[in-house]
């Protein structure tokens, strides 16, 4: 009897582990198959590059507002609700992507499938952490951390496994596309057995959800916004060199980088190094320690990546694996952001601050990145806004306080 109720508190943390899974398989599906995808609309080169930055930049864009969408919503109306509509929206807009033949109506899918796919990390990991005690709580992170970052894998090893097949009468970026929506639906099946967060229900009466509430007092606005700063690198590192690795192959004398292998090494090392990040914060009893260990690995991985000398593919793709391994706070820099702030805020911080951390990216990129590009090649202008980003994000650790396992049942007032 016991094991059977052990099993069924677990429930909610494989369901969200699931969604996360679906939530990178997507994000990384795109990363893997632009080319091959682009090509067939008839768009390649230098106007291929384009696109892939415009296409990647609209699928954050609607990360970014799905992230206050489905956080608010989830703090007003309920975590189940959203995670029900979150992926839904995902679904379709990913069953629509495979059936595209022109890149307007790809654009409008990967703005709605980023929109979709906003709620499900933030919101899932504040369901499963307000539904399980203290204690479980980082092992719970770590399930559905590591998930996530097998559905990277997943997406980049099918993308290079069957490139160039024809699958069900269509391209296999196409067929991984409904891949992606089959996937969304048979999470929402199971995701039928999930109760809602007691917490959240107990406390209906009081102000949820509310950014009048995060943002009118100075103190919780900026321990907000340090949450952000705290992944500022992560998705520069993903969205910039991971993305664009073929072109940064090409800077280092390599023209045949697969970008569906940059992505299925990077996201092994990060599934590997999110394990250990997450067990060192709990052997350490810190999330401080283990993100600025992380900020640390970053430093090392960028200046090795873009500085020393690559003489193979295979060289490159080990320097890949190896910026991975710096991107592998991703867990722990979740949880500390849930601990940071009272069940009322909690799902709109959560969902919020890693959407905000991935829209980081238009802007490094529209900002910092295209207007020096010009001036000092591909090379210096991505170690210039990796090393800047970094800097931010380790001042950002510096100004929060360590939260470690705290007790969640705690409003902001």
């Amino acid at each position: 009897m016991k094991s059977k109720n052990e099993m069924k508190v677990w429930i909610p943390a494989i369901a969200v582990a699931l969604g996360y899974f679906v939530d990178l398989y997507d994000l990384l599906l795109f990363s893997s198959v632009r080319t091959a995808s682009l090509k067939e609309l008839g768009i390649t080169g230098d106007t291929a590059t384009a696109y892939t930055k415009n296409l990647m930049n609209l699928t954050v864009l609607g990360m970014l507002v799905g992230g206050f969408l489905w956080g608010i919503l989830a703090d007003k109306k309920g975590r189940l609700s959203v995670l029900f509509l979150s992926i839904g929206t995902y679904t379709l807009a990913n069953l629509f992507n495979a059936f595209v033949t022109d890149i307007l109506s790809y654009q409008i899918c990967r703005f709605v499938a980023g929109l979709g796919l906003a709620g499900e990390l933030g919101v899932g990991i504040t369901l499963v952490s307000e539904l399980m005690s203290k204690e479980q709580r980082t092992k719970a992170g770590l399930i559905i951390t590591s998930s996530g970052m097998l559905g990277a894998v997943t997406a980049g090893a099918l993308a290079y496994f069957l490139k160039g097949q024809m699958i069900w009468g269509v391209s296999s970026w196409r067929f991984l596309f409904i891949l992606g929506a089959i996937f969304g639906i048979l999470l929402l099946v199971f995701r039928v057995s999930i109760k809602e967060s007691s917490l959240f229900l107990n406390n209906e009466n009081t102000n949820r959800g509310s950014l009048t509430l995060l943002f009118s007092d100075k103190k919780r606005m900026l321990k907000f916004l340090y949450c952000v700063l705290v992944g500022l690198p992560v998705f520069f590192i993903i969205g910039n060199f991971i993305t664009l690795s073929p072109e940064y192959g090409n800077a280092k004398g390599l023209s045949d980088i697969n970008p569906a292998l940059c992505v299925l090494f990077c996201y092994l090392s990060v599934s590997i190094f999110d394990i250990l990040g997450t067990w060192l914060s709990k052997k350490w009893k810190s999330r401080k320690k283990v993100l600025y260990l992380f900020l640390v690995i970053q430093i090392v991985s960028v200046a090795v990546f873009l500085f020393l000398p690559t003489p193979t593919d295979t060289i490159f793709y080990i320097k890949i694996a190896f910026l991975g391994c710096g991107t592998g706070y991703w867990g722990v820099l979740i949880l500390n952001s849930v601990e940071q702030f009272g069940t009322n805020l909690r799902s709109t911080v959560a969902t919020t601050v890693p959407n905000l951390i991935r829209g980081a990216l238009i802007p490094l990129s529209i900002c910092f990145f295209d207007p020096i590009k010009p001036h000092v090649g591909l090379v210096l202008s991505g170690a210039v806004v990796a090393f800047f980003s970094i800097a931010v994000a380790l001042f950002a650790v510096s100004q929060l306080r360590d939260k470690f396992e705290t007790d969640l049942s705690f409003q902001e007032n």
